[in-house]
């Protein structure tokens, strides 16, 4: 399920055989730079029941625990404990490395992940980090071990390398006028 303006009605994209990603009407609130969405609670739960109740529902998957829609999967698994339910995540707001800068998102972010956040993480089969140091801050917050997985976002750290040797950092600075006391950051 995935949440979409408010003003565009229910539809669902089927991405390969047997994955299908429905969206669900929502309401997007702006928070000091930031969207956050607010889903219809009525219309999301009536759908995640009807997907279930027709069969079509193997496991759970969502994305982020930052906001209430990483929540209601939490209301099925109540009625439907057989259906194994899990969410990724990247960062959690607020803990250690990961920070909006605006004291008006951070600490009420700081607050949501010490308490909400960390109900909801705890509440599903699976807690699936993207790299090994989230896992640590997951494990700091009290997520049990045995729940915890761990998936990077991968990259051929050799084949990164062998790419680097050919470059030719001059011709580079050159091309994009860039004197040699000035700093290059690639931000990816």
């Amino acid at each position: 399920l995935q949440p979409y303006s408010s003003r565009v009605v229910h539809r669902s994209t089927n991405v390969e055989e047997n994955i299908i990603v429905e969206y669900l009407p929502s309401r997007f609130i702006w928070f000091f730079d930031t969207v956050v969405p607010i889903p219809n609670f009525h219309e999301w739960l009536k759908r995640l029941f009807d997907i279930i109740r027709l069969n079509k529902c193997d496991i759970i998957h969502v994305c982020d625990y930052e906001y209430l829609t990483a929540a209601l999967p939490l209301f099925v698994r109540w009625k439907h404990r057989s259906i194994p339910i899990l969410i990724v995540n990247d960062s959690l707001i607020d803990v250690k490395d990961y920070s909006f800068g605006n004291s008006w998102i951070d600490i009420p972010g700081r607050i949501y992940t010490y308490t909400l956040g960390v109900k909801i993480l705890s509440s599903y089969d699976k807690v699936v980090a993207l790299h090994s140091r989230l896992a640590r801050r997951l494990a700091e917050l009290g997520i049990p071990s045995q729940k915890i997985e761990i998936i990077p976002n991968g990259i051929d750290v050799e084949r990164i390398m062998e790419h680097q040797k050919s470059l030719n950092a001059e011709a580079i600075r050159k091309k994009y006028g860039i004197t040699e006391d000035e700093k290059v950051i690639l931000y990816v």
